[in-house]
């Protein structure tokens, strides 16, 4: 028994750190980036320090220009997670909820788990005026997949690999090696949990793989939007009320100009381009 628990522990090893590693933010260096940073910063600390008779309006807008400088910074670069939190925190304050959402999200995507990120995504959701409850499907599918939205991509591959490998390399030694029955039962038993967890956590890459490519959830961004029955404006209202900034939908089809999106209770309808952004 001591020699597969040595290669268990070794393993377990080995994928720490390749999780450690994955896990590391990428740096943005784009030319120009630490200067808009720098302005989206001073931007934001402008408009929280404030006086307290300054007029809302004018805070507002303080939040949004260092929300647009903190987008422009991300722009055509690698997702940085800090980033991605400084934008949302300053869409929240402007007051633009569903913009907010999509960068606590984009966030998320980068530090799954991450307690601030969530918190505030939380308090987001808390200020947007529809509130959808998820299908039946949907829950039990988070609640069953609870590991799945807190890795990350690059932790997920590293660690289904390695499972993989040292689930294979365990059955052969229980099924080639000379040992004691009691023994192979506990090498195979041990080759089996590896490789449940290798299917478990390489099946939720896959499922994040399939997701990214293609880049259908998404949020409503502007402030109040019919969803209609066909991708015109000229097609009726397929809902007696219009949806708001901060649902989040599942993007189903996309034509010139509109989009054909999925609410969280399975409901659908088509709406202009310009009213959602993916996530």
């Amino acid at each position: 028994m001591r020699r597969p628990a040595a290669l268990l522990a070794v393993g377990l090893v080995l994928l720490l750190g390749a999780a450690v590693r994955a896990d590391t933010p990428g740096e943005s260096s784009a030319p120009g980036v630490v200067a808009r940073i720098a302005a989206a910063t001073e931007a934001f600390r402008a408009a929280t320090a404030a006086p307290g008779s300054a007029a809302s309006e004018e805070r507002a807008a303080g939040f949004r220009r260092a929300a647009e400088l903190y987008r422009a910074a991300l722009a055509g670069g690698p997702r940085n997670g800090a980033l991605e939190y400084n934008a949302a925190n300053a869409w929240l304050l402007a007051g633009d909820v569903g913009r907010a959402i999509v960068h606590y999200r984009r966030a998320l995507d980068v530090r799954p788990g991450d307690p601030r990120i969530e918190a505030n995504l939380d308090t987001a959701r808390t200020r947007r005026r529809d509130q959808f409850e998820e299908t039946s499907s949907r829950a039990l599918i988070d609640t069953l997949l609870f590991w799945h939205h807190r890795l990350t991509l690059r932790t997920k591959i590293p660690i289904a690999l390695s499972t993989w490998t040292l689930g294979f390399a365990l059955l052969a030694m229980g099924v080639w090696l000379e040992r004691g029955r009691a023994a192979r039962a506990r090498t195979l038993r041990l080759a089996a949990a590896a490789l449940v967890v290798a299917v478990a956590i390489g099946g939720s890459a896959l499922l994040e793989l399939r997701d990214r490519a293609r880049r259908d959830a998404a949020v409503i961004v502007a402030d109040e939007v019919e969803m209609r029955t066909g991708d015109g404006a000229s097609y009726p209202a397929r809902y007696e009320n219009p949806v708001h900034s901060g649902a989040e939908v599942r993007v189903v089809e996309e034509r010139a100009g509109w989009v054909h999106v999925e609410l969280p209770d399975d409901k659908r309808g088509w709406v202009p381009t310009a009213a959602v952004e993916r996530v």
